[in-house]
């Protein structure tokens, strides 16, 4: 199946990676198909547009660079974008995935994978202050909710800033 040329969409990745990926590996049609366009139409102005197009983007190392980069940067922002959109992508599996992957690699190394759990800190209460305020997580939790969630949620912040 050939590609064609897509409108630019300003929502999905997947299209902006089609749009790319019809020049980029058609590229030397392309220019063959403006040149060919350029000698043989009536109408000066689709003579001239063809012609520059031709000369100017097509027959340009900048231009076919360019668009080779940005075809690279939209492959990998399209496949990490569908891996953060399966339906088996959530936190929970994420860090249950990454515990037991690393779990195997412990022991093969002989070492014990435990959280070491953090020294609590009491602090002085007054009066009314009431005990059941304090919320206690297993180290476990704890390291999740510090580390991972903290890791996540600057990874999708940073993602979505870089890209709006």
């Amino acid at each position: 199946m050939e590609n064609s040329f897509k409108s630019l969409s300003q929502t999905r990745w997947e299209c902006r990676i089609e749009s790319v990926k019809a020049i980029k590996f058609q590229a030397p049609k392309i220019r063959d198909a403006l040149v060919q366009l350029s000698k043989t139409s009536e109408d000066p102005k689709i003579k001239s547009e063809a012609m520059c197009l031709a000369t100017y983007e097509m027959e340009n190392f900048e231009f076919l660079l360019g668009m080779n980069i940005w075809y690279d940067i939209l492959f990998a922002v399209n496949s990490i974008s569908k891996i953060m959109q399966s339906k088996d992508m959530n936190m929970k599996n994420g860090f249950a995935s990454a515990l037991e992957s690393i779990k195997e690699m412990t022991i093969e190394m002989d070492i014990e994978p435990k959280f070491n759990e953090k020294r609590k800190i009491h602090r002085k209460k007054h009066f009314d202050n009431i005990d059941s305020d304090e919320i206690t997580h297993s180290a476990e939790d704890s390291f999740r909710i510090d580390y991972f969630l903290y890791i996540l949620d600057q990874s999708i912040s940073s993602i979505e800033s870089r890209f709006e």
